[in-house]
């Protein structure tokens, strides 16, 4: 039953992202190199694998069907991500689960690796030294990728700390508690919305914490810079949009150069009557074709889209406005917005297909 349960989670994972199929290899290590390896000559999981593939199957068909395009995704991802030396991963890691909670990791792991009672479970120690081990050989700026087997350690270390606090030193427990808290609360507001940016900049400035996870650059952590600036964007764009003819702005189709300028035009654009977007950019790359098919694109709104691309493909190129974030990540709302008619190529060969 609990295999059933374990294919069946891991098969999820592995449809919201791809790389949850390394923590399965880990599992598979650690079942190796464990006194639990012998689990692997029962049905268990093997059963849990074969669930694994049935629930991946769509996408696994879907993949096939393209030509396997996410691996070509995460070869271009790779390039995208900043080179991190082994001890910068380190301290990355560190300061991703917040200091406080480093004691509980290092008794989870001796728990798992060194104890009696942990010896049952004593894959899951491994796996994260496996996954720990991979992040940090690759060099990767991207601590997060293994936040999943966090959890298991923290739990693994919480039974040993108990048991060490049971009888004497029960003072520690209140102490780290207060100490996780603090720590939580001190990075709120790097990690949640809670300040206006530019405050927000300043404070993640001054606590020497702003993770670089990606080249693009800009005074917050990414996950709060790539926040800003679309609203604005989209209605520079649509004010763009409104200037043309009527004809024209009825055929008008908006131009991103990737997914999240795309996104946003197509969240907050409706609002300001537009409808139609399209990107070379991820599964853009699909989706604008489908819209090609249906509606030539004759008259562009190209945000972004440098104007010596567009001058080899349009005969009329006119720049209509600038839209500029200065907090945002470089290469974020920052862009140069184009009216492009004439075309003189296939819009769906040139930027689609």
């Amino acid at each position: 039953r609990e295999f059933v349960l374990l294919g069946l989670v891991l098969g999820a994972a592995a449809l919201n992202k791809h790389t949850a199929i390394l923590y399965l290899g880990a599992l598979g290590i650690g079942l190796l190199l464990s006194a639990a390896s012998g689990v692997l000559r029962t049905k268990g999981p093997w059963l849990a694998l074969g669930l694994v593939r049935l629930v991946l199957l769509p996408n696994l068909l879907w993949q096939g069907a393209h030509d396997f395009i996410s691996l070509e995704f995460y070869r271009a991802q790779g390039s995208r991500n900043v080179y991190t030396p082994v001890l910068l991963g380190v301290v990355n890691q560190v300061l991703f689960i917040s200091p406080p909670a480093l004691p509980l990791c290092g008794l989870g792991l001796w728990f798992f690796l060194r104890s009696q009672a942990g010896a049952p479970y004593r894959v899951f120690g491994l796996a994260f030294l496996v996954l720990l081990g991979s992040l940090l050989a690759i060099h990767s700026s991207r601590p997060d990728r293994i936040a999943g087997a966090y959890p298991v350690l923290f739990a693994g270390g919480a039974v040993v700390f108990e048991r060490l606090t049971s009888e004497s030193k029960r003072w520690l427990r209140p102490t780290l508690a207060l100490a996780l808290a603090g720590s939580g609360v001190s990075l709120m507001p790097i990690a949640l919305p809670l300040l206006p940016p530019p405050l927000a900049a300043s404070y993640a400035q001054a606590l020497g914490v702003v993770p670089r996870i990606e080249r693009e650059a800009a005074a917050l952590p990414e996950w709060l810079a790539e926040r800003l600036g679309w609203p604005e964007l989209v209605a520079a764009v649509a004010q763009i949009a409104q200037s043309l003819p009527a004809e024209e702005r009825r055929r008008a189709i908006v131009l991103a150069p990737t997914y999240d300028v795309a996104g946003a035009v197509e969240l907050f654009g409706p609002a300001h009557d537009l409808h139609r977007v399209i990107s070379p950019h991820n599964a853009y790359f699909l989706w604008g074709q489908e819209l090609l098919a249906r509606q030539a694109g004759d008259v562009v709104i190209a945000i972004g889209i440098p104007e010596a691309t567009l001058v080899r493909h349009f005969r009329d190129v006119r720049q209509a406005g600038h839209q500029r974030c200065d907090i945002c990540l470089e290469g974020a709302p920052n862009l140069s917005i184009f009216v492009a008619r004439e075309p003189l190529t296939s819009l769906s060969d040139t930027f689609v297909a």
